[in-house]
């Protein structure tokens, strides 16, 4: 028996019609990590935002006449202790919120780097598809 013609042709079109529908979804996955990626630096920003928040306000309030509470002639009797007692307590908040902060950037970026790797992968995968293609 022969090889019919068209039926070869058919073939390579269906193979093409395969390759081509699979780097559209590589392609498509490409599209979300890097939309994903985005996302993740937006986050990011705000976090950077809101440590820079924290440390002026901090800042301020370290260097401000009510850190050493117990100023002669300005915070005395109860009040003296009631404040000096109390204000520790929001600059911890303040501190860990920060450190917190910045943890969460550390692992934003680790996720950034992994999405970049991913993507990386998936623009060789393509790459190698397209290859394919053109040997058709």
């Amino acid at each position: 028996m022969g090889i019919i013609p068209g039926s070869v042709g058919a073939a390579k079109a269906a193979m093409r019609a395969a390759i081509n529908a699979e780097i559209q979804k590589l392609q498509k996955k490409i599209r979300k990590a890097k939309d994903v990626k985005q996302k993740i630096k937006l986050v990011q920003l705000h976090i950077d935002a809101d440590i820079s928040t924290w440390n002026r306000s901090l800042g301020t309030f370290e260097s401000s006449q009510m850190a050493p509470v117990k100023v002669t002639d300005k915070f005395e009797g109860d009040s003296a202790e009631t404040i000096s007692t109390k204000i520790p307590e929001p600059i911890d908040i303040m501190r860990e919120n920060t450190s917190g902060a910045q943890e969460v950037q550390g692992e934003a970026d680790i996720q950034i780097e992994k999405l970049d790797v991913y993507i990386e992968t998936l623009e060789q995968q393509i790459e190698a598809l397209r290859a394919q293609l053109a040997a058709i």
